[in-house]
Protein backbone atom coordinates (compact mmCIF):
# COMPACT_ATOMS: atom_id res chain seq x y z
CA UNK A 1 0.00 0.00 0.00
CA UNK A 2 2.36 2.82 1.25
CA UNK A 3 6.02 2.26 -0.45
CA UNK A 4 7.26 5.67 0.10
CA UNK A 5 6.77 7.48 2.91
CA UNK A 6 7.64 11.02 3.85
CA UNK A 7 8.14 12.81 7.24
CA UNK A 8 8.90 16.06 7.92
CA UNK A 9 10.24 17.31 11.30
CA UNK A 10 11.67 20.51 12.90
CA UNK A 11 13.14 18.78 16.07
CA UNK A 12 10.04 19.47 18.41
CA UNK A 13 8.86 16.41 20.88
CA UNK A 14 5.74 16.19 18.68
CA UNK A 15 8.05 15.89 15.64
CA UNK A 16 9.98 13.25 17.26
CA UNK A 17 6.74 11.61 17.67
CA UNK A 18 6.14 11.15 14.30
CA UNK A 19 9.56 10.48 12.85
CA UNK A 20 9.43 7.01 15.78
CA UNK A 21 5.67 6.42 13.72
CA UNK A 22 6.94 6.85 10.19
CA UNK A 23 10.11 4.61 11.35
CA UNK A 24 7.99 2.12 12.67
CA UNK A 25 5.41 2.06 9.93
CA UNK A 26 8.23 2.03 7.03
CA UNK A 27 10.03 -1.20 8.95
CA UNK A 28 6.43 -2.79 8.74
CA UNK A 29 5.60 -2.31 5.39
CA UNK A 30 9.27 -2.57 4.16
CA UNK A 31 8.75 0.79 2.67
CA UNK A 32 11.29 3.56 1.49
CA UNK A 33 11.61 6.36 4.17
CA UNK A 34 12.79 10.10 3.42
CA UNK A 35 12.94 12.56 6.61
CA UNK A 36 12.86 16.34 5.93
CA UNK A 37 13.52 18.80 7.31
CA UNK A 38 12.75 23.02 6.32
CA UNK A 39 15.08 25.83 7.50
CA UNK A 40 12.33 28.83 7.35
CA UNK A 41 13.55 31.88 5.12
CA UNK A 42 14.50 34.48 7.55
CA UNK A 43 12.03 37.87 7.58
CA UNK A 44 13.22 40.71 6.05
CA UNK A 45 14.32 42.59 9.17
CA UNK A 46 15.99 39.17 10.81
CA UNK A 47 17.73 38.98 6.86
CA UNK A 48 18.74 42.85 7.08
CA UNK A 49 20.18 42.11 11.03
CA UNK A 50 21.56 38.42 10.65
CA UNK A 51 24.60 37.63 9.07
CA UNK A 52 25.93 34.34 7.13
CA UNK A 53 26.90 32.72 10.07
CA UNK A 54 23.05 32.89 11.48
CA UNK A 55 22.24 31.58 8.23
CA UNK A 56 24.43 28.43 8.50
CA UNK A 57 23.83 28.26 11.95
CA UNK A 58 20.09 27.45 10.94
CA UNK A 59 20.97 24.84 8.22
CA UNK A 60 23.41 23.07 11.00
CA UNK A 61 21.29 22.98 13.12
CA UNK A 62 19.02 21.48 10.32
CA UNK A 63 21.72 19.03 9.68
CA UNK A 64 21.53 17.91 13.21
CA UNK A 65 18.17 17.39 13.41
CA UNK A 66 18.05 15.02 10.34
CA UNK A 67 21.20 13.07 11.73
CA UNK A 68 19.42 12.70 15.04
CA UNK A 69 16.49 11.28 12.75
CA UNK A 70 18.13 9.12 10.41
CA UNK A 71 20.18 7.59 13.49
CA UNK A 72 16.90 6.64 14.95
CA UNK A 73 15.71 4.85 11.44
CA UNK A 74 19.22 3.52 11.10
CA UNK A 75 18.99 1.96 14.76
CA UNK A 76 15.49 0.09 13.78
CA UNK A 77 17.08 -1.05 10.57
CA UNK A 78 15.33 1.30 8.15
CA UNK A 79 17.63 2.75 5.36
CA UNK A 80 16.47 6.45 4.69
CA UNK A 81 17.31 9.66 2.97
CA UNK A 82 17.26 12.99 4.34
CA UNK A 83 16.71 16.13 2.70
CA UNK A 84 17.13 19.66 3.84
CA UNK A 85 15.36 22.62 1.78
CA UNK A 86 15.06 26.24 2.73
CA UNK A 87 11.83 28.77 2.35
CA UNK A 88 8.12 28.06 3.50
CA UNK A 89 7.89 25.03 5.33
CA UNK A 90 4.47 23.98 4.18
CA UNK A 91 5.02 24.57 0.56
CA UNK A 92 8.65 23.13 1.03
CA UNK A 93 6.71 20.00 2.15
CA UNK A 94 4.41 19.84 -0.06
CA UNK A 95 6.89 20.18 -3.18
CA UNK A 96 9.10 17.11 -1.29
CA UNK A 97 6.62 14.83 -1.70
CA UNK A 98 5.39 15.68 -4.81
CA UNK A 99 9.35 15.51 -6.07
CA UNK A 100 9.78 11.84 -4.02
CA UNK A 101 6.45 11.02 -5.46
CA UNK A 102 5.58 9.43 -1.83
CA UNK A 103 2.28 7.72 -1.12
CA UNK A 104 2.39 8.89 2.53
CA UNK A 105 3.34 12.16 4.38
CA UNK A 106 3.64 11.96 8.33
CA UNK A 107 3.35 15.26 10.37
CA UNK A 108 3.40 15.93 13.79
CA UNK A 109 1.19 18.75 15.02
CA UNK A 110 0.87 20.60 18.29
CA UNK A 111 -2.24 21.95 17.03
CA UNK A 112 -1.41 25.01 19.28
CA UNK A 113 -2.13 27.95 16.58
CA UNK A 114 -5.26 25.80 15.01
CA UNK A 115 -7.16 25.38 17.88
CA UNK A 116 -10.34 27.05 16.06
CA UNK A 117 -9.75 24.76 12.96
CA UNK A 118 -10.00 21.20 14.84
CA UNK A 119 -6.46 21.48 16.83
CA UNK A 120 -4.75 21.27 13.73
CA UNK A 121 -1.67 23.75 13.42
CA UNK A 122 -1.35 26.05 10.49
CA UNK A 123 1.39 23.98 8.64
CA UNK A 124 -0.19 20.65 9.21
CA UNK A 125 -3.57 22.42 7.94
CA UNK A 126 -1.88 23.72 4.97
CA UNK A 127 -0.09 20.62 4.26
CA UNK A 128 -3.08 18.16 4.54
CA UNK A 129 -5.49 20.50 2.06
CA UNK A 130 -2.68 20.77 -1.24
CA UNK A 131 -0.43 17.33 -0.50
CA UNK A 132 -0.24 15.13 -3.43
CA UNK A 133 -1.18 12.13 -1.02
CA UNK A 134 -2.47 11.19 2.08
CA UNK A 135 -1.19 13.02 5.16
CA UNK A 136 -1.10 11.20 8.55
CA UNK A 137 -1.03 14.13 11.22
CA UNK A 138 -0.20 12.66 14.69
CA UNK A 139 -1.42 15.38 16.91
CA UNK A 140 0.13 16.36 20.24
CA UNK A 141 -2.70 16.36 22.78
CA UNK A 142 -0.89 17.81 26.03
CA UNK A 143 -1.79 21.27 24.55
CA UNK A 144 -5.24 20.90 24.30
CA UNK A 145 -5.88 18.69 27.57
CA UNK A 146 -4.01 21.66 29.40
CA UNK A 147 -6.77 23.96 27.69
CA UNK A 148 -9.69 21.79 29.05
CA UNK A 149 -7.91 21.31 32.74
CA UNK A 150 -7.63 25.18 32.61
CA UNK A 151 -11.66 25.73 32.05
CA UNK A 152 -11.37 26.76 28.25
CA UNK A 153 -13.72 25.75 26.59
CA UNK A 154 -13.56 24.36 22.63
CA UNK A 155 -16.29 24.98 20.50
Amino acid sequence: MFKRIMVATGGSPWSTRAVEYAVNLARELGAQLYILHVVTSPSLISELLASVPFDRELKERGEKILDEASALARDRGINCETILKTGSVAENIVMAAAEKDVDLLVLGSRGEKGLMRGGLGSTASKVAASAPCPVLILKETSFLQELLKKGAMVR
